[in-house]
């Protein structure tokens, strides 16, 4: 068996043991990647977090498509504290519950990294509701999407 080590800034070594291959014949995935499949209030919903040298990528899909696209960014306050930013880049620009998503991320996400977000997100009409909201937040906070 072959071992690979693999190791990004701010995150713990990885240990791939390899069967049948060498080290040198089998790279890690780059970039750093997780996929959560569950059911959040009743409704399938994938999940998908990459990690990027100047972002991180959060797909968020009950529908098998990318949705709205959105930009979300912590901004340091000279006194403390940040201001986080939501921008809409493509889809709902008018839905609120959209941006209320990207600014719980960003808020989650600027903690461990200063790395923008770009969020994709789509819902399912019957999945606008608080437990949902929660549900999907909880499942992407559990497992350190980042």
């Amino acid at each position: 068996a072959g071992y690979c080590f693999f190791q990004s800034q701010g995150l713990p070594t990885v240990e791939l043991n390899l069967p049948g291959m060498s080290s040198f014949e089998q790279t890690p995935k780059f970039p750093p990647q997780v996929k959560i499949s569950f059911l959040a209030e009743g409704v399938q919903t994938e999940v998908v977090s990459t990690v990027y040298s100047d972002r991180v990528f959060v797909i968020i899909s009950q529908i098998g498509k990318f949705g709205t696209i959105m930009k979300a960014w912590a901004e340091p306050k000279s006194e403390g504290g940040s201001i986080y930013q939501v921008s809409t880049l493509m889809g709902k620009r008018d839905d609120p519950l959209l941006q209320i998503y990207a600014r719980q991320i960003i808020e989650r996400l600027s903690t461990v990294t200063d790395k923008p977000l770009l969020l994709s997100i789509s819902l399912k009409a019957e999945s606008r509701d608080p437990a949902t909201f929660q549900a999907i937040l909880n499942e992407l906070f559990q497992n350190n999407a980042w």
